[in-house]
């Protein structure tokens, strides 16, 4: 390979990478196996590493993970859970495909970031909720401020669901009027909930140092890819002359 053509291939994948969409979110807090969808491929996640559009988090039995967005929305990842990240009328989504996460969001006017199961809707203006989805449909436990839950049916209902309160929406049916936290999300707030608050302000307080790790998260992994086409050898064919096509030219 010729050393003209390296190096337009490489100033070539330099501005493919450095025009590439923007970050949604940083990975922080991983605890045990956690695995991410990124650039086609399954690889094991990483501490500051960056979230983008349409990526696949998924936390194995007894691992965790959380995600801040760059907006200050911060979610928890519990064990076996599998969640991508959307961005829906230019809102961060989690559409959870199983298991259980927990978000807490910045007070807005209006909605500020969207989780989604295959049963459910929630939209969000400001909480900290926890939505979880099993094999019977989805729970969703209000622990501070409030949300509105739909169903996806055709003909869906949206109903407000204010702190202390919880709501189920299971396969064909609009979701069930609010109850109270079950004996289960009382215990998941005063174990998990609150220190994982505390992560959140402190997160939130240092966004420009996660976000400087982020980068050079970044810069890293474009470094690696640059290098590995550098080194990449190319044979060439010469192509084969076919024997009528030859014996014309000699003639």
């Amino acid at each position: 390979m010729s050393r003209i053509l390296k190096v337009i291939l490489t100033i070539g994948l330099a501005a493919r990478l450095f025009a590439d969409v923007s970050p949604e979110g940083t990975i922080l807090e991983i605890d045990g196996n956690v695995k991410i969808f990124q650039d086609k491929n399954w690889t094991t996640a990483e501490n500051y590493q960056p979230v983008y559009r349409e990526n696949i988090i998924r936390a194995g039995k007894g691992s965790s993970a959380e995600l801040m967005f760059d907006d200050d929305t911060v979610v928890r990842f519990e064990e076996n859970t599998e969640a991508q990240i959307l961005i829906k009328d230019n809102v961060p989504e989690v559409s959870v495909k199983t298991g259980r996460i927990t978000s807490s969001v910045v007070p807005n006017e209006d909605i500020a970031f969207y989780v989604s199961s295959p049963l459910a809707i929630i939209g969000v203006r400001g909480t900290e909720f926890t939505v979880t989805q099993g094999e019977n449909g989805t729970d969703v436990a209000v622990f501070k401020g409030r949300v509105e839950v739909s169903d996806r049916s055709k003909k869906a209902e949206k109903i407000r669901v204010v702190a202390g309160k919880q709501t189920f929406v299971y396969r064909g049916k609009h979701p069930s009027p609010p109850v109270g936290l079950s004996p289960e999300y009382k215990k998941y707030r005063k174990k998990v909930l609150k220190k994982f608050i505390k992560r959140v302000v402190t997160s939130r307080k240092n966004k420009n140092k996660i976000l400087l790790k982020r980068m050079k998260k970044i810069k890293k992994r474009q470094k690696q890819i640059i290098n590995k086409i550098r080194n990449r050898k190319i044979k060439f064919r010469k192509p084969k002359i076919r024997e009528k096509e030859s014996g014309i030219r000699n003639q």
